[in-house]
């Protein structure tokens, strides 16, 4: 409460709490902006929309489908005017191609593609403490759930609603890397489950290693002084796509992954 007091003397506000439950509460308090870690949107939006309060939430809404339709739910019963939080389809530029499309000045479009680079460590494996949460996919705040979400809304903005979706998703990532000691962090992927425990320098994690075990994907790894080869099997290359991301080796032509190569974790001790 203390912070919390000096914050509002500092920008001249009249009220101040230290909990969200005080301030939902107050008469004062038209709308309720909801703008902290995804899991604790549910409480804070439904304790919002109980006191009679319209919310405005950042996206994404909730942990999972289940928990954002309750919350739909709720606020449909109580009538109340409600805003998910997604902001990329108000950008200008945004608003400028969508006029060029309305008005036909690129014909019909037929295809479209996006492409992203993202520069946060934390969407590519690597958490700071604040963050460690978002590596266990459970929390709801993940590269799917929170980028692609804010990737998609601009493009429907533009080209119009989603109809139908066929999607196919791959982790090419493995496990992560916790900063602040360097273990690695429990792998989403369900065949990291039988795989030795190891610590390694927080500038490295293991390469994809759902398909190395895979039995249409090749054997496990092997040593990078041997790369597999055959007359009817392209080359295999060496490749280190970034600093964050360890050694191996994979095909010249598209296609599946055949093995992985190089572990760097010692020999398991236990």
């Amino acid at each position: 409460m203390e912070s919390a007091n000096a914050t509002a003397r500092r920008l001249g506000a009249d009220l101040a709490f230290d909990t969200h439950e005080a301030l939902v509460v107050r008469p004062e308090v038209d709308l309720v902006v909801v703008a902290v870690k995804v899991p604790d949107h549910k409480q804070i939006v439904s304790d919002a929309l109980a006191a009679g309060k319209m919310v405005y939430c950042e996206w994404p809404l909730a942990r999972n489908l289940s928990e954002a339709e309750a919350l739909e739910g709720f606020a449909r019963e109580r009538r109340l005017r409600t805003v998910v939080g997604l902001q990329g389809g108000l950008h200008p530029p945004v608003l400028f191609l969508r006029g060029l499309v309305a008005r036909g000045v690129i014909g019909k479009p037929l295809s479209t593609s996006v492409r992203a680079h993202l520069t946060d460590d934390m969407w590519v494996g690597r958490y700071d403490p604040p963050v460690e949460y978002m590596a266990d996919a459970k929390h709801g705040a993940t590269l799917l759930s929170i980028m692609l979400g804010h990737g998609l809304e601009p493009l429907a903005r533009v080209l119009g609603t989603i109809e139908s979706l066929s999607a196919v998703v791959a982790n090419q990532r493995g496990d992560g890397v916790r900063l602040s000691d360097s273990p690695i962090s429990p792998s989403r992927c369900a065949a990291a489950a039988s795989l030795p425990k190891c610590y390694r320098s927080p500038r490295l994690m293991r390469l994809p290693t759902c398909n190395s075990t895979h039995p249409q994907r090749g054997s496990p790894a092997s040593t990078p002084s041997s790369p597999p080869t055959s007359a009817t099997e392209p080359p295999l290359r060496r490749t280190s796509r970034s600093p964050s991301i360890a050694t191996g080796y994979s095909r010249r032509s598209p296609g599946p992954l055949k093995q992985v190569i190089g572990s760097i974790c010692p020999a398991p001790t236990e």
